[in-house]
């Protein structure tokens, strides 16, 4: 008789079970975006970004100085992506008309390009793409018509699914901003967290490693947008 090889059983659905496992944390993404910087608080974050090999994207806004350009600059440099938030970011002169937007929008796109060379394509509108700031201004017909303009013109905008408050009663509270980014992004497979860099917003570096440390315990790594991401819109394109 001729050598006879004996196998050990395989439990196929475990091995299956492990893969898929390992599989669906690995799909699991977390966008971080910080909105309405550069400002005396973007170093920081920056720093903390960097310390914990974490790449964010970041809805800029105008600042047409030697640090605001070094920001620009270094936000770039470290791997992390650049979106416009509009030069003023105030909502009574960009919500005026599509042509008021897009003039004040063109402008920071105008700034980006020639500090880093950069033309970004992806956009955040301020107060959110379904927001009603824009209603006293332009009325309520107004966002549609630029969120189509814009589309037109190839960019593409984002909104979020996880808020993390620190920009509304939870700017001081440490504790809040990371409950709230950790309890929204539970159980979801992809997350756009929306937080932010401005000047006032000093709480949310000190509230980022737990920010990150939680969400990597739940699975996720971390991602920029870009053109191709995930896309959340609160109204469409």
């Amino acid at each position: 008789m001729g050598n006879r090889f004996f196998f050990p059983k395989i439990k196929v659905p475990s091995i299956l079970n492990k893969i898929a496992k390992y599989s669906s944390a690995q799909s699991k993404t977390a966008y971080l975006t910080f909105d309405d910087g550069p400002s005396s608080n973007t170093p920081a974050v920056l720093d903390i970004l960097k310390e914990h090999n974490v790449v964010a994207t970041f809805f800029v806004t105008g600042n047409d100085t030697q640090s605001g350009h070094s920001m620009y600059k270094r936000i770039s440099a470290e791997g992390h992506q650049l979106g416009n938030h509009t030069y003023s970011h105030n909502y009574s002169s960009i919500y005026k008309s599509v042509k008021s937007f897009t003039e004040d929008f063109l402008r920071l796109e105008r700034l980006l390009q020639s500090v880093t060379g950069v033309r970004t394509m992806i956009i955040r509108y301020p107060g959110g793409s379904n927001n009603t700031v824009s209603h006293r201004y332009g009325g309520t017909g107004l966002m549609p018509k630029i969120i189509s303009e814009m589309s037109n013109r190839g960019y593409i905008h984002f909104d979020w699914n996880v808020d993390a408050a620190d920009a509304t009663n939870a700017i001081e509270n440490k504790k809040l901003i990371v409950s709230n980014v950790l309890t929204q992004a539970n159980e979801k497979n992809n997350v756009i967290v929306l937080l932010h860099d401005g000047e006032a917003q000093k709480a949310t570096a000190t509230a980022l490693p737990e920010i990150i440390k939680g969400l990597r315990s739940q699975g996720f790594h971390f991602k920029v947008l870009t053109n191709n991401s995930l896309r959340i819109q609160f109204i469409k394109a």
